[in-house]
């Protein structure tokens, strides 16, 4: 009920968001470019951080809790958090170089300021996958000692930040401030879980010593539900593609 309850007023902060989008930009080519820029770090997040996500994950974690005791469960978060953080930022590296050569294959009807700017701000956005995908790892702790409020509230506060952008950051920075928006959101997204984290000593730290044997089932469990994220994305990939070559 606490969940579905946030889920809803999410989803009513979305209509605030969506109707100050169309206040501050109207039916706009800064609109198009706004977002078309959201493709690539989404398909970046849902082809990595799906492959730990919180329904895999979280048995994987209790099953490693026995008898009040979770140093097996924090070696294999640290492995996890590990691995994802290594994939995530190295990929996002890449795509930060790359940007200007993949930018014109996902939208070939933009050209000029537009191209720009979506560079731009896709290239700001790629925070966004690395604090959503810590926010996942972090909500597989923050549920499995049922802390259910601050896990809610984070789909909230993701919102807000984007909020912010549109009519504070906007205004100052312009296109800029929109990416900024959502990069704000979602650290806000992670960050309102550390405290739970922090308390259950799960503060993530990085190790070398990773558990292949035991992170392959993980992979392997997670990995049908990240084929199927990434071919809607790549379908919606096709469709920004077809949308950017339709007039005004």
């Amino acid at each position: 009920l606490l969940l579905g309850f946030f889920a809803f007023l999410s989803q009513i902060l979305g209509l605030f968001r969506d109707r100050g989008l169309a206040t501050m930009l109207g039916p706009s080519s800064t609109l198009d470019v706004y977002y078309a820029a959201f493709r690539i770090p989404d398909l970046l997040y849902v082809t990595i951080a799906s492959l730990f996500a919180i329904t895999a994950l979280l048995p994987f974690l209790s099953e490693r809790t026995k008898d009040g005791d979770e140093t097996k469960a924090r070696e294999f978060f640290n492995s996890i958090f590990s691995i994802f953080m290594i994939g995530l930022i190295g990929i996002s590296i890449v795509l930060f170089i790359i940007m200007p050569y993949i930018a014109p294959i996902v939208v070939p009807g933009f050209s000029g300021n537009e191209l720009n700017d979506l560079i731009l701000i896709s290239r700001i956005m790629l925070l966004s996958p690395i604090f959503m995908g810590i926010s996942n790892l972090f909500g597989t702790v923050t549920q499995m000692h049922r802390r259910f409020f601050v896990y809610a509230l984070s789909p909230i506060l993701y919102n807000i930040g984007i909020l912010v952008g549109v009519f504070i950051f906007f205004p100052m920075w312009g296109i800029g401030g929109l990416a900024a928006g959502v990069v704000l959101g979602a650290f806000l997204h992670a960050m309102i879980q550390l405290p739970v984290i922090i308390r259950h000593r799960f503060t993530p730290m990085f190790t070398l010593k990773i558990p292949w044997k035991e992170i392959k089932p993980l992979i392997f469990l997670s990995l049908p539900r990240t084929i199927g994220l990434a071919t809607t994305n790549i379908s919606i990939l096709v469709i920004v593609a077809m949308a950017s070559l339709i007039g005004e």
